[in-house]
C-alpha cells in the first residue's frame, strides 16, 4: 500500500504538507530516516490513529509524540535496563540495514 493510498483509506483528499527540515532532524538523532516515513510525515504530519496509534514525528510540542524526545527517552530505558540486568544484549536504538526503529508509540487502554 502506498502513503497516498493510506491517505485515501484514512479520509485525506489531499497531504497535510508538514514541512521538516530532515537534515537538522537526522544530525540530532544521528541517523538518516526512511524515504517512506518522511513521505507519511508530509501526508499525515502529527495525530494519530484511532486514538491508539501514534506516530512520533519532528517538531511538535507533545514530547511524548515529538520523534527526538521519544528516541532519547528510549535510549534512557536502554541505559536503565543495561544497569539493571548486565546479561541482557544491547538492542540498537538506531536502526541499522533492515532493522526498524521504534517510530510510533501506542495507547495502552
Amino acid at each position: 500500500m502506498t502513503i497516498e493510498e493510506l491517505a485515501s483509506a484514512a479520509g485525506l483528499t489531499a497531504a497535510r504538507r508538514y514541512l521538516v527540515d530532515w537534515d537538522r532532524v537526522e544530525t540530532q538523532i544521528g541517523t538518516r530516516l526512511p524515504a517512506d516515513y518522511k513521505e507519511y510525515v508530509y501526508w499525515f504530519g502529527p495525530g494519530c490513529f484511532d486514538y491508539y496509534l501514534y506516530i512520533c514525528v519532528p517538531g511538535v510540542e507533545n514530547s511524548n509524540t515529538e520523534l527526538a524526545a521519544h528516541l532519547a527517552r528510549r535510549r534512557a530505558d536502554e541505559r536503565l535496563r543495561a544497569q539493571i540486568d548486565r546479561s541482557a544484549p544491547p538492542v540498537p536504538l538506531v536502526p541499522r540495514a533492515r532493522r526498524m526503529a521504534a517510530l510510533g508509540v501506542h495507547h495502552r487502554q
